[in-house]
């Protein structure tokens, strides 16, 4: 259908590209969550909306013989308007105190300022000794994201720098390839603990995961992960003798990153920075030029790096499909023809879901640790009530861990219990865990006892209690284990959280001499904040591009509800309401009290990263104005500014909410005149009677005012006429018809109400 519709206003290579991309698999596109990102104005592109099974083509202009745009959208990449952006700076905020630790204070923030298209970012956090993770100027063009400043590389390139560039970026807009949307899964990390840990794991002195952790297998969440291949530093502390153990761990995580049918293109090019302060040591140059191409129903991105004063070429390759198979190969080599290669896999089926990597390159990206092998796998299995995990890594032949994990889930008087089978073998021990746990929960209130048992005979028992609330929480977990080397704990922490943000404090205690003492104690803070020139919000989720709706507070004693599109929300509220970045979005702002209209400066706008819009809806008094009219003449009626609403019977009583002060002009929709009755609503009471209205003047869509002949009394004759034969003019089946209509409006949504209201008009036309 599309090719035929097409092929008379195509040229022979537009009608060419059209049938190329009609034939590819639509797969790889259904997980784009709009068409903003799915359209290229270089290529034809598609779009396939899994969810309502129906696919739109986009073409670009210069394929079209008369360079036209073939559907509305094609064109569409940017406004061409300016667009009203407010200037806004947020920024995340966490703050944290330990009173035993040797560096007591930790902080961390990261946000931007922002404007239209320019955006200041930065990251920074005290766990470096130069601070700065991040800190560049963005510039969003209609094809580019340029960049200049210190740049953070993500990793996406097996030989980036370990650290920063001090440099300039120009990549290819994330509105065209979007990696966004093709992360197709956030690969889980799975840490053995041969002991109960706080666990913190960070990746350049950022904190993405810190939590008490059991003895055992323990699967991190890695939702808030960042893409790409880097080394997580690992601590574990000790909860009674406050010791810590440090080791790194190299992530492989988030392939299938790329759009297949969208390639990019991007250029870095700077100094190589270990420090915020200064290039490192050498100043050595950094380049990394890469293009994208589509290939054997992927991508391939092609690229040249220099880097140490080592030049290297060549290319990574990523494979997507929707569920079952998601795999990425890179390989590389260097002007003295030494191969660096790599390779991620992941296969799933049904309950089973296969992992594999191998790595021949450098260790972390860090050219001075030299090269390191690396190659390791996992099998999982998940299905009710069975789960199994396996995992290996392997450095060298003596340098390797596999552990495994298998549990099974049943139910005991109602209440779930959870046996667990653990072990890790490395190259110096092997370690075994068996554990049961009980666990019950009762509205706000759980708990849980777990036992376990390593291979050398050491028994612990723990029990935790937590009882958490919307809007606070308390957890605690007391620990007794039979070796004698190590002391019975309790550790606990409690929490008050809002939707401004959350302070949380902690204690550890070991049992010491038959008596328990501090050992640890800390608390945080963690918020994020938004500012523009009209108003400041805070919030215990982070802000990112939208828009930010400040709710005015009604001053009368009551509890009013706003909704914010369909959402309830109660006045004087701050809401944020996130949007996607690089696509069109706009909000609807309503209110549940009819003493109260309401209208709001909003409209659809076009959103940049980074980028917000603040609304400040406006409140009138409002009321029910009840009115009877003699009508000029016979037609259908409205009042200006009210055109959802349409009466049409001379002399029955109309009823209207008006704002207070606002002017009763009634339209008819038949010759688009307007009829002024001078009167304006007062709102003295929630409903108010104003009797029979005139009109004063009536003004036609010429612009000619004239002033109404005064009505003549009628015949009694005529009045029984009007009332019994007919209703402004149409016959006794009319009549009915416009009864029957006017009934059906009045139930019928809005959008209906019009319909029904303009098909008459129609019908008394014609």
């Amino acid at each position: 259908m599309v090719v035929e519709k097409a092929q008379d206003k195509l040229t022979p290579e537009g009608l060419k590209q059209v049938k190329l991309q009609l034939k590819r698999p639509l797969a790889a596109n259904s997980r784009l969550q709009s068409f903003y990102q799915a359209r290229s104005n270089e290529k034809v592109s598609i779009y396939y909306d899994y969810k309502s099974l129906e696919a739109a083509v986009f073409i670009p202009s210069k394929y079209f013989k008369e360079q036209e745009a073939f559907y509305k959208h094609a064109q569409y990449l940017m406004p061409d308007k300016d667009i009203n952006y407010q200037p806004s700076l947020r920024s995340g905020i966490v703050y944290e105190y330990e009173k035993y630790n040797e560096k007591p204070y930790y902080w961390q923030t990261d946000g931007a300022l922002s404007s239209g298209p320019f955006s200041f970012v930065y990251d920074a956090n005290s766990g470096l000794d130069d601070y700065f993770n991040d800190f560049h100027l963005e510039f969003f063009d209609k094809k580019y994201i340029y960049s200049a400043g210190y740049l953070y590389s993500q990793h996406d390139n097996m030989l980036a720098p370990s650290g920063n560039i001090w440099g300039v970026s120009a990549v290819t807009s994330t509105r065209m390839m979007n990696p966004r949307f093709y992360r197709a899964y956030q690969t889980p990390f799975s840490l053995y603990l041969d002991n109960t840990y706080e666990v913190t794991i960070s990746l350049r002195g950022k904190k993405l995961f810190s939590e008490v952790l059991p003895m055992g297998e323990n699967i991190i969440d890695t939702s808030n992960f960042p893409p790409g291949r880097y080394s997580l530093d690992i601590e574990k502390k000790d909860l009674i003798s406050g010791t810590v153990t440090k080791d790194t761990e190299m992530y492989y995580g988030a392939r299938g990153q790329y759009n297949s049918f969208y390639s990019g293109f991007e250029v870095y090019a700077g100094y190589e920075a270990q420090h915020f302060g200064v290039a490192s040591s050498e100043r050595k140059p950094y380049v990394r030029v890469t293009n994208g191409y589509n290939f054997w129903d992927g991508e391939v991105d092609v690229s040249y790096i220099h880097g140490q004063d080592i030049n290297f070429l060549g290319a990574d390759y990523n494979f997507l499909t929707v569920e079952t198979l998601d795999y990425g190969v890179s390989a590389y080599f260097s002007q003295y023809f030494d191969w660096y290669f790599g390779g991620d896999m992941t296969y799933r089926d049904g309950p089973y879901q296969y992992r594999a990597f191998v790595r021949n390159g450098y260790q972390d990206n860090d050219y001075q640790e030299g090269r390191q092998r690396s190659a390791g796998g996992s099998i999982s299995y998940a299905e009710k009530p069975w789960t199994f995990y396996l995992n290996g890594t392997f450095q060298d032949i003596d340098d390797y861990t596999l552990s495994t994990s298998v549990a099974k889930a049943h139910q005991w008087y109602g209440y779930p219990v959870n046996f667990n089978l653990s072990n890790s073998y490395n190259g110096k021990e092997i370690t075994a865990l068996f554990s049961v746990r009980v666990a019950l929960k009762r509205d706000a209130f759980s708990s849980g006892l777990s036992l376990s048992q390593n291979d050398r005979g050491v028994t612990q028992a723990s029990l935790n209690a937590d009882y958490v609330k919307p809007n606070y929480y308390v957890r605690q977990r007391y620990t007794q284990t039979t070796d004698k080397q190590s002391n019975d704990s309790y550790y606990a922490d409690v929490g008050y959280q809002s939707s401004y943000g959350e302070v949380e404090a902690n204690a550890y205690f070991a049992k010491e001499n038959d008596q328990f003492e501090s050992t640890s104690k800390g608390y945080a803070v963690k918020t994020n904040m938004l500012l523009t020139p009209s108003s400041i919000s805070f919030s215990k989720d982070r802000f990112t591009q939208g828009f930010l709706v400040s709710l005015p507070y009604i001053d009368d004693g009551k509890d009013h509800i706003f909704t914010v599109d369909n959402k309830e929300y109660p006045h004087g509220e701050n809401v944020f309401l996130r949007k996607s970045e690089f696509s069109e979005a706009s909000v609807l702002v309503g209110l549940l009290t009819p003493e109260y209209s309401l209208k709001y400066n909003t409209d659809t706008h076009f959103f940049f990263p980074n980028n917000f819009f603040t609304i400040h809806p406006e409140l009138s008094k409002s009321c029910f104005i009840s009115f009877t009219v003699n009508l000029p003449s016979e037609g259908f009626y409205t009042i200006v500014g009210r055109e959802d609403e349409v009466f049409g019977i001379s002399g029955e009583v109309t009823t209207f909410q008006l704002n207070e002060g606002e002017k009763i002009l009634i339209k008819d929709l038949t010759d688009e005149s307007i009829c002024d009755t001078g009167v304006a609503a007062t709102c003295n009471s929630n409903h108010d009677e104003l009797g029979q209205l005139r009109c004063k003047t009536i003004t036609k869509p010429s612009g000619e005012s004239i002033v109404p002949v005064p009505e003549q009394p009628k015949s009694e004759v005529q009045e029984q006429k009007t009332s019994d034969d007919t209703i402004l003019g149409l016959d006794k089946k009319e009549v009915e018809t416009v009864k029957h209509v006017i009934e059906q409006q009045a139930k019928a949504p809005e959008t209906i109400k019009m319909y029904l209201v303009y098909a008459l008009l129609h019908h008394r036309h014609t």
